[in-house]
């Protein structure tokens, strides 16, 4: 995501990842494990559509790994602006 899309494609908007409790994702890897390599590679959002104990057991490790990564801490830094100028766009946008 992030070689292609953000540098060469110059891409700046948010990247949203499809459902990540998909059978070909979860038959591979621990449904935590996937979330934050989806993340590590360019995901601002997560989605994990089925399972709210899924969700709460995701922020968990990700709280984790942030805590104690930089790389990790450096791509949430990344993230946040996008995810921030896409909120008030939406909320721009729902009063018009």
């Amino acid at each position: 995501m992030t070689e292609i899309l953000r540098k060469e494609l110059k891409f700046k908007g948010l990247v949203i990842s499809d459902d990540m409790e998909m059978g070909g994702i979860t038959k591979y890897f621990q449904l935590p494990e996937a979330c934050y390599k989806a993340f590590l590679a360019g995901h601002d959002l997560i989605l994990i559509c089925h399972s709210l104990e899924r969700q709460k057991e995701v922020l968990e490790y990700f709280n984790q790994k942030i805590k104690n990564d930089q790389t990790a801490q450096k791509r949430l830094e990344d993230s946040l602006p996008r995810i921030e100028r896409f909120k008030q766009k939406l909320s721009q946008d729902a009063w018009i």
